[in-house]
């Protein structure tokens, strides 16, 4: 494995609706990058070993590059994983291998969101939960306060529910339920947002 200090990402080249060739041009930019944060380790197909790139290659016997790659962050190999493959794969295949974290509900999707002020905002959960219950809700909030502080470094992040009102009788059952239990645990807690705000 690489002797460099960096952290290592594992690339999924065969994940996506145009798979490969996409994947293939995809590395082949990040490969001209010699200022990188992260050394990159390649999964997912066979014949790479024609390319000429400069990053590690994993071929396994295992066609399931989804496991293969979460395998090595699992096993301390790699600190994450990327994939544009199959969502619910990838999120039944992380909670199998890498497990779940103690006394949350399921796991969850973030992504980050420009806005008009200087940090971006998160939005939990974007895809790994279609119906999401209270408890789920209130776990995403959790999480995310967590993701907040520790991975980008914010100071108390402000934490508001996604509904079609700000008023707190406004929304699902579970979005009136999860902001009551919300209001109680959590410092932060904003209450309901809009999609404008």
């Amino acid at each position: 494995m690489s002797g460099s200090d960096l952290p290592r990402v594992v690339l999924d080249l065969a994940g996506g609706d145009f798979g490969y060739a996409v994947n293939l041009e995809a590395l082949r930019i990040l490969s001209r990058e010699s200022d990188l944060p992260f050394d990159i380790i390649a999964v997912g197909n066979p014949e790479l070993d024609e390319w000429n790139f400069d990053f590690e290659l994993v071929n396994s016997c295992d066609n399931d590059p989804v496991k293969v790659g979460l395998e090595l962050v699992r096993d301390g190999v790699a600190q994450a994983f990327v994939s544009v493959g199959d969502t619910s794969k990838v999120v039944s295949r992380a909670a199998f291998i890498l497990g779940r974290v103690e006394n949350i509900s399921r796991p969850a999707i973030i992504a980050m969101f420009p806005t008009i002020h200087r940090e971006p905002a998160i939005v939990i959960d974007v895809g790994a939960t279609p119906s999401a219950n209270a408890q789920n809700l209130v776990d995403f909030a959790l999480m995310s306060v967590v993701y907040a502080e520790n991975v980008l470094g914010w100071n108390s992040p402000k934490v508001a529910l996604l509904s079609i009102g700000e008023e707190s009788k406004k929304g699902t059952p579970e979005i009136r339920e999860a902001g009551a239990t919300l209001t109680s645990i959590l410092p932060n807690f904003i209450g309901n947002a809009e999609g404008r705000d």
